[in-house]
């Protein structure tokens, strides 16, 4: 028997709810309605509505409202292909930190007002079924590699290099990752580390970017025939490119030369220090857009090169 308020049913002859604004479902499956919302460079997260949904399309500043204490919703985020990154005002807090955006294309954000102003906020990443065994999170530098290199002589050729480089070997399932570092006096082989993924099909695109905060030349920057910065040779930060499955290659150059009119020459490159990983490697195939990164272990370094890449070329008898 039906059972109504007010001569409107609320709960049916098939015990089921309705007529109750905000719920629907029956008694033993009884789940908020999703509410899906709309881009946009900045977005409210209602805490009044339990379960919410967001596609970016690009990046988003985010800020919770209607906060009283104990309210609670969920937001399952896409942050998509590209990826964008979601930020957040000071009041939603990450216990142990924000995490890194970029490690996953999904996300699953549980956020709970803490008080009437602070909301604590918990995130669970994910990428597309199969992916995550399909291709590492992260990779490292080869142990040999070293991204800090000074070279001084005292007449002839002064140049000190250090470089990275990708390629797409699809025949071994794996990116190949080049570690270059040396100098006019003391030049290095190549050393290789491997990023080798499984289970991925039909893949139509391997891309490369690097990240720093800044880069830049001082005293020679001309007639290089590769550098001083990957700028110079075309490939700017925080872009991607893409390499190919014929032995083509993607290689970042930082290189200082210097010579009798530039006895001395510096090149850095202050690696990114925020939540953008210092190189990345993106696959589009079947399984979805899957990501792999690398932040370069600085901890060993000092001097100039403490903050990232530090090539010095010196040339005669000029001092720093």
């Amino acid at each position: 028997m039906a059972i109504k308020v007010g001569g409107v049913s609320v709960i049916n002859n098939s015990f089921g709810l309705e007529n109750l604004e905000g719920a629907d479902g029956t008694y033993n499956n009884w789940h908020p309605a999703e509410t899906v919302l709309t881009s946009a460079s900045t977005l409210n997260i209602n805490l009044l509505l339990p379960h919410q949904k967001l596609v970016m399309a690009s990046n988003v500043a985010l800020t919770a409202t209607n906060k009283s204490f104990g309210r609670n919703c969920i937001l399952i985020l896409d942050t998509s292909a590209t990826p964008y990154t979601p930020s957040f005002d000071s009041l939603v807090e990450f216990p142990g930190g924000e995490p890194t955006w970029t490690d996953h294309r999904y996300w699953n954000i549980s956020f709970m007002c803490w008080n009437s102003s602070n909301v604590r906020a918990t995130a669970l990443g994910f990428d597309a079924p199969g992916a995550a065994s399909g291709l590492p999170s992260t990779f490292s530098e080869h142990p040999s590699f070293v991204p800090s290199e000074t070279v001084v002589v005292a007449n002839g050729f002064a140049e000190a290099w250090v470089s990275v480089s990708f390629q797409h070997e699809p025949s071994n399932n794996r990116i190949k990752v080049g570690w270059w570092n040396g100098t006019s006096s003391a030049a290095s082989s190549t050393d290789y580390t491997y990023v080798t993924y499984s289970g991925l099909t039909n893949i139509t695109s391997v891309q490369y970017q690097y990240n720093v905060d800044s880069q830049n030349v001082s005293g020679n920057t001309s007639g290089y025939s590769n550098g001083p910065l990957p700028t110079n040779d075309g490939y700017n930060p925080a872009t991607y490119y893409p390499s190919n499955g014929d032995g083509s290659f993607i290689r970042f150059w930082w290189v200082a030369s210097a010579n009798v009119t530039y006895p001395t020459t510096a090149t850095t490159a202050n690696l990114a220090s925020g939540s953008d990983p210092d190189f990345r490697i993106k696959i589009v195939c079947d399984q979805g857009t899957l990501y792999s990164t690398c932040d370069i272990d600085l901890s060993g370094i000092q001097g100039p090169g403490a903050l990232g890449i530090y090539c010095r070329a010196q040339f005669g008898n000029s001092r720093v």
